[in-house]
């Protein structure tokens, strides 16, 4: 009877070990699969506040009928970046932002591109848009790749795989 009940002692201390790592380890997990949707969230912030970023330079387009055609495709953009729910769903709109917002640049009287401070002044927040837009594509990396690893090691992976948690699609390193 002692030997029975010191058997059940040992495999409920046992049971208790598994069921606390298992605790501490989804939290790990999760805390990392938090930071890659916090950073994410950072990058779709990025995006949002370039939507109106070439609406200025409207009053030196030498087209205006493109140019409000180009700033309604970038308007668009905005659904496209609330759906967005991975990096590669980021990267295809901001390829588009970047390619619409270039053609606006382009309809841009170069007299006043090259002599108006307020055209040279958007460009130059563009630009800018541009600049955060891959420092913060690194941090978003940096976090995908730290909660990929982690599902990759045991026993993260075990866990991971007992509560579903799949790797986070990485993206185009090009971008």
């Amino acid at each position: 009877m002692i030997n029975r009940v010191g058997c059940m002692a040992v495999l409920l201390v046992i049971v208790l070990i598994v069921l606390i790592g298992t605790a501490f380890t989804y939290m790990s997990i999760d805390g990392k699969r938090r930071a890659v949707d916090k950073e994410l969230e950072t990058l779709k912030g990025i995006l949002q506040q370039g939507l109106d970023t070439p609406r200025p330079l409207g009053g030196y387009a030498r087209d205006e009928a493109t140019f409000n055609s180009l700033m309604d495709a970038v308007a668009a953009l905005k659904g496209r970046i609330e759906e967005a729910k991975t990096l590669p769903d980021l990267e295809r709109v901001y390829g588009d932002f970047k390619e619409h917002t270039s053609d606006i640049i382009d309809l841009v009287s170069p007299t006043a591109a090259a002599t108006n401070q307020a055209v040279r002044n958007q460009e130059a927040q563009i630009e800018g848009i541009f600049n955060r837009w891959r420092v913060q594509r690194e941090k978003v990396m940096e976090a995908i790749n730290r909660y990929n690893s982690a599902l990759s090691n045991f026993p993260e992976s075990v866990v991971g795989a007992v509560f579903g948690m799949k790797p986070a699609p990485v993206g185009s390193p090009l971008m």
